[in-house]
């Protein structure tokens, strides 16, 4: 999911450009984006609330 996020929002590639440059189908970098997201979230919230 990492490197998703990185790409996407580090070095605004587009899901296609993305998508070639890990070799990976449109639809999986997607999914992977928006469980990255979701992951990231709920860390954030977590942190958060114990600190």
């Amino acid at each position: 999911y990492r490197m998703v996020l990185f790409l996407r929002h580090n070095d605004h590639f587009t899901f296609r450009e993305i998508s070639e440059s890990l070799g990976e189908p449109i639809d999986t970098v997607k999914s992977r984006h928006r469980r990255g997201l979701i992951l990231l979230r709920k860390e954030i919230l977590n942190a958060s609330t114990s600190a």
